[in-house]
């Protein structure tokens, strides 16, 4: 994320992340009980694209900016 002199950006992120962190073993515990490691292993998979690919998006785009002011 690209931050702001006023760190709203951050906050984001560190908010997200931090949810991320406090649910994530409580969900993944339901999923692996309620299925199977398969199950477990797709949905964290798909996650981490999921949470990637706009990373990667907003940087290239930032980078681009920052390369091109115009």
């Amino acid at each position: 994320a690209q931050l702001r002199r006023n760190g709203s950006a951050s906050v984001l992120v560190n908010g997200v992340y931090i949810f991320g962190v406090a649910l994530g073993p409580l969900v993944s515990s339901q999923i692996y009980s309620a299925t199977n490691a398969m199950t477990l292993c797709i949905v964290m998979s798909a996650l981490a694209l999921i949470s990637a690919i706009p990373m990667i998006a907003i940087a290239k785009i930032s980078q681009r900016k920052v390369n091109d002011p115009a």
